[in-house]
């Protein structure tokens, strides 16, 4: 649907691509789905109350 393409290029402009559906999500011509991979270092990882 042209009304969500702005949207979707603004996740687009930050890192997201297209993927297939995730978990039970059926194929729908009126949805898209859209992954960003995160990356951590060691470095960047702080435990909770630490």
């Amino acid at each position: 649907m042209a009304f969500f393409e702005p949207a979707r290029q603004l996740y687009l402009k930050h890192g997201f691509e297209f993927c297939g559906p995730f978990a039970d999500y059926p194929e729908d011509p009126n949805s898209c789905f859209m992954h960003q991979a995160l990356h951590t270092t060691a470095s960047q990882i702080r435990l909770c109350g630490q």
